[in-house]
């Protein structure tokens, strides 16, 4: 069973669909928080997450997976691997906890 936590409800549907054609089992939470109270019951064999969401973010939400036994799923994907600081400079976000990291399309201006 996947378990996805985005707060974009058309990027969560997308993800919903793509992984359920492959076959899958898809539980979806809107937020870091209800992420891990659903990874509690649910206990996925994978959690892919957002970075950028409201409560508790995707880094927070890897970082708890990792520490609670009764949550902790095989593996934890998050995307995008980079953030942007406040100056605009791109930087890595390697955090333990996370498994893997997909790449998000960059947005081309204008």
């Amino acid at each position: 069973m996947i378990l996805v936590a985005e707060d974009d409800a058309d990027i969560a549907q997308l993800l919903r669909r793509l992984f359920e054609r492959a076959g899958f089992e898809v539980v979806e939470a809107g937020d870091g928080s209800a992420a891990l109270a659903g990874a509690r019951t649910r206990r996925p064999d994978v959690v892919v997450t957002d970075l950028d969401m409201p409560v508790l973010d995707g880094l927070g939400l890897c970082r708890a997976l990792r520490g609670d036994p009764l949550a902790g799923p095989r593996a934890a994907v998050a995307a995008p691997p980079t953030t942007v600081s406040a100056a605009g400079r791109r930087r890595s976000t390697s955090v333990p906890g996370i498994t893997a990291t997909a790449a998000a399309p960059e947005r081309r201006a204008g």
